[in-house]
């Protein structure tokens, strides 16, 4: 049966501390935080390197180009010394390098992008030093691929075997 009785102000006073006390006792949960939220906006956006004092911006590469950027790496990497023979076969990956690094590059500005559109705006990678192209070449190769889903090659696609 329920009885209703009168309750004095400093009982109920002293209910409501007593109940704030065991509040405060039990911590309150803090909201899971956000990890990566730089790297995820990041995915498409461009990340910007300053060249010979202007500035250009790279999006996240393709694939492709990001493997033959690591193929020209390791090949050029793999020269220990330089000789006759090795000179012409290292100067050719050089001379690689530039035209790929450009092809993957976006110009600042509203009037050099239409420059470059129309082919007035030239690579200006090809005057680039041999430490210019290696600290450039490292850059690129720490941007983020675009991975493109392709199936893996079966082994009708290895060749005869012999």
């Amino acid at each position: 049966m329920l009885t209703m009785r009168r309750v004095p102000r400093d009982e109920m006073d002293a209910r409501h501390s007593l109940a704030r006390r065991q509040r405060a006792k039990v911590a309150p949960e803090r909201p899971p935080q956000v990890l990566n939220v730089q790297q995820v906006l990041d995915l498409g956006n461009l990340v910007y390197f300053t060249f010979r004092g202007r500035a250009y911006g790279v999006p996240p590469l393709p694939y492709k180009a990001g493997q033959e950027l690591m193929v020209l790496w390791t090949e050029a990497a793999a020269f220990t010394k330089l000789t006759g023979a090795n000179t012409a076969r290292y100067m050719g990956l050089l001379q690689r390098l530039p035209r790929l690094l450009w092809q993957h590059t976006r110009v600042v500005g509203r009037i050099r992008r239409w420059m470059r559109r129309l082919g007035l705006h030239r690579n200006p990678f090809l005057q680039a030093t041999e430490k210019e192209l290696v600290d450039l070449a490292s850059f690129f190769l720490r941007r983020r691929t675009m991975s493109s889903v392709q199936p893996l090659p079966g082994p009708h696609s290895l060749g005869p075997m012999t």
